[in-house]
């Protein structure tokens, strides 16, 4: 994986490993501390947000109850009534009624409001008609001039005003239209409120938790009475006249947050304050003690583990220089007095120790057992039987049958003579022509021994001949058959040996006339191991034999031979291998 690594001793990739760790943890340190501030900042600017809205929200909301309050005035059929005689019949005794009428109307219907501290009706012909409600600071003639203006410019719209000169004094204006028909849209007047702006701009200034919160309000332009520093005021101003800046949120150096929302009040826009400087103070004070706190214990930790591996990494390089000995033959035991502290570690010492002196021991053993062997095979030579001795024995034994008249016997030794030949001469792996002539001489031995009591049958097909398979497969199937179906039983048995070629396989068939076989168990001890070595173990190992030249999917099965009733007339021993001409030394390649 490290190909390029350079070579270390085991303290100092402990040494690197540990190291590795430490700064790993000290970046990894940063990187959360980083993370937990931007967290920080996120949760105080979403909580800005939510601030922002919720008082928005309420400030909307008493603004807008301003406004329907003026609508229901000019909605107002005895309001309208009293304007229609101060304005039709001027200077009489009528409109002296109508005027202190409406007045007392005006007082009536606004002192229940409490956003609402002085209310004005000013008559097109400037005559003015007062209702007081509250103590909140007077506006001037020369405002209410201004307010009435814009109010008659505005034509039957809504109009916000802050006096620039008195910026706690915010005003609400709207021409009165007369709603009856013969005079419909005449101008009846101009209604003015004078607001009562603590009940409708009320916000708290929030100081718990280390940073303060404000709301700045601004109508046309012009910003109510605010006491904040004046640097704040000119990025405030700023703000209010970058259209881009809507809804965002804007940061300063100083660490303090701005966020305008033009408010649905015609004219109105708020702007969001949040000074966060002294919070992020106290983060970073915590940060930095939790940095030297984490810092102080990384290095006991770090200074722990390299003691901690010394008790490790000194035992196994004893251990190692002691086994680089061993190049030389040298096998030296290690000191067992030492205080080793790792349970492995001594394991292995021990173990090593053990292990040294049973090497010297096999050494010596080995040694002796040598020339102890060289002895016996010295003496088995003298005493090792020629098997061209054996071989000449049978020759003699044939001839003189064949001398006296014998052919049984003759036919017998000869049989015998070149079985044992092939099977110890001739390979493991060999062509189905020699395995065949195996079995020939086998069934001749088998046909003296039973006479007609057995009838062997040979299909040899000259094309199938040069397939090889390993050596001594088929005689012990014949054997099995001759077993179970010839010696048990009275009757005659029937064996034939052919061969198939089918799809690039070798299928070669042992068939007896056996009705009492049992083909499922057959086929059951010839996959399973045998548990010990009886008449079973036979089957298995040439399947095994099969299987480990040729592969898993090759090998013997037992079919059960049926008649035309159903019944089970004989058994078919079917080998299946490839049909390959050459298996060279690999058993997994063969030569077609």
């Amino acid at each position: 994986m490290f190909p390029n690594l350079p070579v270390r001793t085991l303290k100092q990739r402990f040494f690197e490993i540990i190291l590795a760790q430490f700064v790993m943890h000290c970046i990894l340190f940063f990187i959360l501390g980083y993370a937990v501030l931007g967290i920080y900042n996120t949760h105080i600017t979403a909580e800005s947000a939510d601030k922002l809205a919720l008082y928005m929200a309420d400030v909307e909301r008493n603004l807008q109850e301003v406004e329907q309050f003026a609508f229901s005035i000019l909605g107002s059929y005895p309001m309208q009534n009293d304007m229609r005689t101060c304005l039709e019949y001027p200077g009489t005794y009528e409109a002296y009624e109508a005027s202190v009428s409406l007045s007392a109307q005006l007082f009536t219907t606004t002192m229940n409001r409490s956003a609402i501290s002085d209310t004005y009706f000013i008559f097109p012909d400037g005559k003015t008609i007062t209702a007081t409600n509250g103590y909140a600071p007077k506006p001037s003639q020369q405002f209410l001039e201004k307010v009435k203006a814009a109010a008659i410019t505005a034509n039957g719209s809504d109009v916000w005003m802050i006096d620039p000169e008195h910026p706690a004094i915010i005003v609400f204006g709207k021409v009165i239209h007369s709603i009856y028909s013969s005079t419909q849209f005449k101008t009846c007047g101009t209604l003015i409120f004078n607001i009562n702006s603590t009940k409708i701009l009320y916000y708290p200034v929030a100081d718990k938790g280390g940073y303060d919160s404000r709301l700045l309000c601004y109508v046309n332009g012009i910003l109510y009475d605010n006491d904040i520093p004046v640097y704040l005021k000119q990025k405030a101003y700023g703000l209010l006249n970058n259209t881009k800046d809507e809804g965002q949120i804007k940061t300063t150096r100083g660490k303090i947050l701005f966020r305008k929302v033009n408010s649905d009040i015609p004219g109105w826009t708020f702007i969001h304050i949040q000074d966060i400087h002294l919070l992020l103070q106290k983060i970073t004070q915590t940060q930095i003690e939790y940095g030297i706190c984490f810092m102080l214990i990384s290095l006991f930790v770090f200074l722990t583990m390299l003691r901690l591996s010394g008790f490790i990494c000194t035992p196994l390089a004893d251990i190692s220089k002691h086994m680089l000995s061993t190049k030389n033959g040298i096998f030296t035991q290690l000191p067992e007095k030492r205080k080793i502290k790792v349970t492995e570690i001594q394991d292995l010492t021990e173990s090593y120790n053990t292990m040294s002196a049973k090497i010297n021991h096999l050494i010596n053993e080995v040694y002796q057992k040598q020339l102890d062997l060289t002895d016996v095979k010295y003496k088995m030579l003298q005493k090792q039987i020629n098997p061209h001795f054996l071989y000449n024995t049978l020759d003699t034994i044939h001839w003189k049958a064949v001398a006296s008249g014998d052919s049984t016997i003759a036919d017998m030794t000869l049989a015998l003579s070149s079985l044992l030949r092939s099977s110890i001469k001739k390979p493991d792996i060999i062509s189905l022509q020699e395995e065949m002539e195996l079995v020939q001489n086998y069934m001749v031995i088998q046909q003296i021994r039973f006479e007609k009591r057995l009838v062997f049958i040979m299909n040899q097909s000259p094309d199938l001949m040069q397939f090889r398979l390993p050596k001594i497969t088929l005689q012990p199937l014949i054997e099995n058959s001759i077993k179970h179906n010839l010696e048990k039983y009275d009757g005659v048995c029937k064996i034939s040996v052919s061969a198939k070629q089918e799809n690039g396989q070798l299928f070669i068939s042992v068939e007896d006339n056996g009705t009492h076989a049992d083909t499922g168990y057959i086929n059951r001890i010839i996959r399973e191991r045998p548990t010990s070595q009886n008449d079973s173990s036979g089957l298995y190992n040439i399947n095994y034999r099969l299987e480990t030249c040729f592969g898993e999917q090759y090998g013997l099965t037992a079919f059960p031979i049926t008649g035309r009733e159903g019944q089970q007339c004989g058994m078919n021993m079917q080998i299946r291998i490839p049909a390959v001409s050459e298996i060279s030394d690999t058993k997994d390649k063969w030569i077609v």
